[in-house]
């Protein structure tokens, strides 16, 4: 790294000289004088562009200012391209230079020399009647204001591994000196107005951009602790990443501030609440947090700069979610005029299209392309921090490793390969290729096609040490049902995430969302510095993967990975669906459709991954609702005592005991989809529908016959009494699978094929009916009374017994257990809207039917259920005539029908309500159930 570049007349080289090895002296190192014969151009070097290049990679200026200097193109052209680059600039001038007005003593009384224009705005410090050293001392004080002492102390280690690089490895940050200076000289540009506020590094996977920000920009941005420091600079705030959204901004900011300071307090709390503002209200309360925190850390003016790591983890959550609201609130606030916050971000340049269409993006960001490192500069990342930490290096290792590395993920893996090396080897102060060759052996890998190919040294790095890991702690030969590796294929599934591009990339997760099976091998990988254990905001426990190469490079994870890619994928859409749900107020149209939900949870079933393994598992329940079939069978009989652990403490509010008619209704399409196995719903093994049938005792049952037929609060006219034998009654309405069943059997190519003994044929152009419910586990629905009776008749036969619709008598006989007392078949009392859980009358404002047997707490005494509510259903007698039971009716000879339905208030569901309809009507609020006068067969 260039610190600083010495711009001078060669008329002036002994000044020069003289100023160079003054700055040694002082402890900088890295300097450039273009005469110098260490840190100048090099015999055969093309000077013009090593000057330019030099230039760029300076972090500031030094102008040697005289006549001299004035009148040289080269000069002057220096300091103009530095300026424009946003690089400091430190005018040392001679006592004849001036900023434009006549020198005192001239005794021609012409024009002394006159500074440029471009640099009239920069204070210089003038020769003029100071010592050597007390010029020299004030060229210090400037120095040490802009951070430009390359005086980093050395941290632990030479090589940090996988891990991106950190401010205390400043001074083992090689090979990114120009990119370096190119973000410094945007970040001092912004200073200047000159630039937007938003600042975007971006680059490749493992191309190393948040080690660059965070080693090679951020501890050169930081001025000196010396009391003559300027009172203008930068407060830096610690790296956040993007995927903690507020919670990140709001912790960064609270560690910015002074440990003692007031504007500490309730700082998250104030943040949240900014971001349900919409009308700019939210930006410029984040500026005037950043004043607060310039005033806090003493300085005059100057820029807050927020360093958002990995921009992208914004891209992968919700629309709503709260990553998004903290990037549309930096890309505001940065915008504002004269705002104190400044943006530094690094995100992955494969992600670029979604930032620019994040809205208010497009025309607030200025990027820094970070490109691939070449390989030949590769040298310098395994030379300079040996050097710095006095390590020999033997006779070609630097170039075997260079070899080594000619791919992807170069970078990341090179650290970890040298981390390895030094550990293992480091001690003895030399590294040589044989000890690199040892360590890392060359190994086979298989490709897809079957061929073969070896891979040694870097390649082969990770997957040794992972592979190692696995053969030590007994992983090495488990069968892929063994519960040890499937806990650990687990763990791996909870640290990734698949991208929108269907990219692997990590997550961070809590190490209680772990199995606790694998915790010691994942403790090892962490010792292996594979994966990074580290503290969520409160402190819990979290863990992550060190580098997205893990994924790739080690071929048995990236295996586990690709095999259950698709629930990955899966899981990583309900994590984002339900944020966004969430952020929406959960609002029931945002939810996914059940037959989504079950496909979902049923293929990342078959998976290794889970969904407990989720980062807000509450909300992801809730979203999903629940999809266990024995949970679905029992919730509709639970009451509010089991709520808590049942219900809603476990599937959220819209899943409260007693449940709700919209969460029944759900959970009946859940059943059907799933497949509804309950009695008496579906088919038995012999393809015959299977009736779960009720006894009902026999007795005398009372009927009443009111004034208004259609009026069922009308005056009572009549009471008719019959006796009635005992029978049986099936549980629910006869289904849509069920009639299904019949129809599929008695109606073929367009004929009806009916069993022999029905007394009437259907006609030849009789169509079946069309059901509005779609699912089999629906009572059959748009069903008239002649289907009912065909419909009895064919299982009748086929089960060899009497089975028909019930009379208006024993249909009430059976709803009521022969208690006249029971208003309802549960009691003599009803609040459709303080007990919804009764029946699905109008009342539950559903508007359709719901899957049959989801009202259990409105069960009748025989056990018979959806007696009330739900749908309309067939008697065998006529409405005026209930004694009369035959097949010879006319067509306004209208058939009586009980229970009521969906369709109509709670009233009409009394079980001695009456209603009648013809029986050639098909609507979707009539069906039936069926009755058997004899034994059944089997039962």
């Amino acid at each position: 790294m260039t610190t600083l570049f010495i711009s001078h007349s060669s008329h002036d080289k002994t000044w020069a000289e003289t100023i160079h090895a003054a700055l040694r002296g002082r402890g900088y190192q890295t300097l450039f004088l273009d005469s110098h014969p260490d840190d100048g151009i090099h015999a055969g070097a093309k000077w013009e562009r090593t000057l330019w290049q030099r230039l760029r990679q300076s972090r500031g200026m030094v102008v040697l200012c005289s006549r001299h200097w004035l009148r040289s193109p080269w000069c002057v052209a220096e300091a103009m391209m530095a300026r424009e680059r946003g690089k400091p600039l430190f005018l040392l001038a001679k006592p004849d230079v001036i900023d434009g007005r006549i020198a005192k003593g001239n005794a021609s009384d012409e024009p002394a020399t006159v500074l440029p224009d471009f640099l009239k705005d920069t204070q210089f410090i003038s020769l003029s009647g100071l010592s050597d050293e007390e010029v020299l001392e004030r060229l210090w004080r400037g120095l040490e204001a802009e951070g430009l002492k390359d005086d980093f102390p050395l941290p632990e280690r030479p090589y940090p591994g996988l891990g991106a690089f950190q401010e205390t490895d400043a001074a083992i940050f090689f090979g990114r000196d120009e990119a370096i200076e190119r973000v410094r000289g945007v970040l001092n540009r912004r200073r200047k107005r000159n630039t937007a506020g938003f600042v975007l590094v971006l680059g490749a996977s493992g191309c190393g951009k948040s080690s660059l920000v965070r080693a090679g920009v951020l501890p050169r941005l930081v001025p000196s602790v010396s009391a003559h420091a300027a009172r203008t600079a930068w407060v830096v705030a610690p790296p956040f990443l993007g995927g903690r959204g507020l919670e990140g901004l709001a912790a960064a900011l609270t560690l910015a501030f002074p440990a003692d300071h007031p504007g500490r307090v309730g700082l998250r709390d104030r943040l949240k609440a900014l971001a349900l503002d919409t009308d700019g209200t939210a930006a410029a309360a984040l500026c005037e947090i950043g004043h607060t925190l310039l005033t806090a850390r003493g300085l005059a003016e100057g820029h807050v700069l927020l360093v958002l790591d990995q921009l992208e983890e914004v891209f992968g959550t919700a629309p709503r979610s709260d990553a998004r609201a903290l990037l549309r609130l930096l890309l505001e606030a940065s915008a504002a005029e004269f705002s104190p916050i400044l943006i530094l971000a690094t995100m992955r340049s494969d992600f670029l299209n979604d930032f620019q269409q994040f809205p208010g993006a497009a025309e607030r960001y200025e990027d820094v392309t970070l490109d691939p490192m070449p390989p030949d500069r590769f040298g310098e990342l395994i030379e300079g921090p040996a050097g710095r930490f006095g390590l020999r290096l033997g006779p070609g290792l630097t170039e075997q490793l260079v070899a080594d590395t000619r791919y992807d993920d170069a970078l990341p893996l090179l650290a970890y390969t040298l981390e390895q090396l030094h550990q293992k080897h480091g001690a003895g102060g030399e590294l040589s290729v044989q000890q690199y060759r040892d360590l890392f052996p060359a190994i086979e890998r298989r490709s897809p096609d079957g061929t073969t190919a070896a891979y040694r040294g870097v390649a082969a790095a990770i997957k040794h040490t992972a592979d190692a890991a696995l053969r030590d702690l007994g992983y090495q030969g488990l069968g892929a049902d063994d519960p040890r590796l499937r806990d650990l294929r687990r763990a791996f599934f909870s640290l990734a995430r698949v991208g929108e591009a269907g990219q692997f990339t990590r997550r961070t997760v809590l190490w209680s969302q772990l199995p606790a099976s694998c915790s010691r091998v994942l403790q090892h990988l962490v010792e292996q510095r594979l994966l990074v254990s580290g503290a969520d905001a409160g402190g819990r426990p979290t863990l992550t993967v060190a580098h997205e190469a893990l994924f790739r490079v080690w071929d048995t994870l990236h295996g586990w990975l690709a095999t259950d890619r698709k629930a990955l994928a899966l899981r990583a859409q309900i994590e984002d669906a339900a944020a966004d749900w969430a952020t929406a107020g959960r609002t029931e149209g945002r939810q996914w459709p059940e037959d989504r939900v079950l496909d979902a949870v049923a293929e990342i079933g078959r998976s290794g991954v889970s969904l407990d393994d989720v980062g807000d598992p509450e909300t992801v329940r809730a979203f999903l609702g629940p999809t266990d079939h024995g949970d679905l069978e029992t919730l509709p009989g639970l009451g509010a005592d089991l709520d808590e652990a049942k219900g809603s403490g476990r599937y959220g509010e819209a899943w409260r005991l007693p449940l709700s008619h919209a969460a029944r209704a759900s959970l009946g399409t859940r059943l059907a989809l799933l497949g509804d196995c309950r009695p008496g719903v579906g088919l038995g093994a012999d393809g015959l529908p299977d009736i779960d049938w009720c006894r009902v005792a026999g007795g005398e049952v009372a009927i009443e016959i009111r004034e208004n037929p259609d009026g069922p609060t009308s005056a009572i006219i009549a009471t008719l009494t019959r006796p009635v034998a005992p029978f049986r009654i099936g549980r629910y309405p006869v289904t849509i699978a069920q009639f299904q069943a019949f129809l599929a059997d008695c109606y073929r190519a367009g004929e009806w094929r009916l069993p022999p003994g029905f007394p009437a044929d259907p006609p030849a152009d009789y169509p079946p009916p069309k059901h509005r419910a779609r699912y089999g586990n629906h009572p059959a629905d748009s069903v008239n009374w002649w289907d009912a009776t065909l419909f009895c008749h064919w299982l009748g036969t086929r089960l060899g017994a009497a089975i028909r619709l019930p009379t208006e008598f024993e249909w009430q006989r059976a709803a009521t257990g022969g208690e006249p007392g029971r208003i309802y078949p549960w009691g003599s009392d009803w609040d459709p809207l303080r007990e919804p859980w009764r029946a699905n009358t109008f009342e539950s404002e559903l508007g359709r039917s719901t899957a049959v047997g989801l009202y259990p707490l409105g069960g009748s005494p025989t056990g018979a259920l959806d007696m009330a509510g739900t749908l309309y259903e067939w008697c065998l007698n006529a409405f005026n005539k209930p004694d009369e039971t035959g097949l010879q009716i006319a067509q306004e000879d209208r058939r009586a029908v009980r229970g009521g339905s969906w369709d109509v208030n709670q009233i009409n569901a009394r079980s001695a309500a009456r209603f009648r309809s013809s029986p050639y009507n098909r609507f979707n609020y009539l069906g039936f159930r069926v009755l058997c006068a004899s034994p059944i067969p089997g039962h």
